[in-house]
């Protein structure tokens, strides 16, 4: 079996997950199958002759059925269409991870999300760089909607404070895809080396106007960067994993490659 994952403008649906339950007890050894659609919503699945119950499953969302479903080796080709639509949020500058409804229950995540027709409330918690946002949308989806804008509310700074040279600082993780960002000021011009341990992360080295000028992830990170004396830079972390929120890491900067 093969075929498309769409909405119901046709859009692909990528990335969800397909589970085929064979009803038919005298095909031994097939009773479940499952895999997943690609980036273009396409998949494929080897299933024998019999009749299925099929749960599609969008990343981070809502669970669909269909059930008695036919397969016979004539019926190769089946495109699945789902009872939503594809609608671009617009994140501006601030990283979203899961949206919640009214009743705290994940209804997709990141910036493109997958509604049934009618009025939604949803939420998120927004990472910026400098400030921590509550995002809030209330809004009607139908055929024509194509994109949202949520609104932003700002929170909690993100700055916990600064770090001087070769001096080590302690901190953990934030929860979701929040940051934990320390500031740093150069006595002179140069190359610093930025060394942040423990955890499985991703780590930006940014401007006072938030411009991005460098990055790294992994279990060590390692930045190198020539900054200029007189200039504030700053330096945040945040988990890459939900399992790595409150793990402790350590930063320290330095004129020495590490």
């Amino acid at each position: 079996m093969s075929g498309t994952v769409k909405d119901l403008n046709n859009n692909a649906v990528s990335g969800a997950q397909l589970c085929f339950y064979n009803k038919d007890k005298s095909v031994m050894y097939q009773t479940y199958m499952s895999g997943y659609a690609d980036t273009n919503g396409q998949y494929s699945e080897y299933l024998a002759p019999g009749t299925y119950d099929l749960s599609v499953y969008i990343r981070g969302g809502e669970t669909f059925w269909f059930y008695n479903l036919k397969v016979t080796g004539e019926n190769s080709d089946w495109d699945i269409t789902l009872p939503v639509y594809k609608v671009r949020i617009s994140t501006t500058n601030v990283e979203v991870q899961d949206w919640y409804d009214e009743n705290d229950k994940v209804v997709g995540n990141g910036a493109y999300l997958y509604l049934r027709a009618g009025t939604h409330h949803i939420h998120a918690d927004g990472a910026g760089l400098f400030n921590n946002y509550k995002v809030t949308l209330d809004a009607t989806v139908n055929k024509n909607t194509k994109s949202l804008t949520p609104v932003y509310t700002k929170g909690s700074s993100t700055v916990k404070g600064s770090v001087t040279l070769n001096e080590e600082v302690e901190f953990e993780l934030a929860d979701g895809c929040m940051y934990t960002v320390y500031s740093f000021s150069p006595s002179s011009t140069g190359t610093y080396y930025f060394t942040i341990n423990g955890g499985y992360k991703y780590s930006v080295l940014f401007d006072s106007d938030g411009y991005r000028l460098a990055t790294d992830s992994g279990s060590e990170v390692e930045i190198a960067y020539e900054c200029k004396r007189g200039k504030t830079y700053y330096i945040g972390t945040q988990a890459i994993y939900s399992t790595d929120a409150g793990k402790s890491c350590t930063l320290k900067v330095s004129t020495t490659a590490p």
